[in-house]
């Protein structure tokens, strides 16, 4: 069920988040204590620990992966923006794209660079500098918008 706070967008159809956080508070809002593990327990959704298996078991990340491999192949450099938990660029990594990950709090980056060897950087896109890139992901990311 879609939460009571997402709409409809008129002009493309794509839901969008009618009552974003302020900037100032996603790194709270996402943060990997209250996001990633308390808020996804109380929901029902699988922890950022389980969900790298969990998006190979559902078939999301194969799903992707063929996405992006159809829309430019590697060499490439990906940047991935909300990459949590970090499992579609190390995929991407190991086919040969050279990957930047993009995450909104410290320690959810740090968590992940931890378990992957990724470039993972902190900061709200498009506010964030990065280098150009060949493909640009945002999975289950822009209706958290502004």
């Amino acid at each position: 069920m879609w939460h009571s706070s997402f709409g409809v967008c008129t002009a493309c159809g794509s839901f969008v988040n009618r009552r974003p956080p302020l900037l100032e508070d996603l790194p709270s809002v996402y943060s990997l204590r209250a996001y990633w593990r308390t808020r996804q327990r109380m929901k029902g959704f699988p922890t950022i620990e389980a969900r790298i298996e969990a998006y190979r078991q559902d078939g999301r990340l194969q799903k992707w992966i063929e996405l992006a491999t159809r829309f430019k192949r590697a060499p490439a450099r990906v940047i991935e923006v909300g990459c949590a938990p970090g499992v579609l660029l190390h995929e991407l990594r190991l086919l040969g794209y050279e990957c930047i990950g993009v995450e909104v709090e410290e320690e959810t980056a740090s968590w992940i660079r931890q378990q992957l060897p990724l470039d993972i950087r902190v900061g709200v896109f498009p506010w964030i500098e990065l280098p150009p890139c060949d493909l640009f992901l945002a999975f289950d990311v822009l209706e958290h918008s502004h």
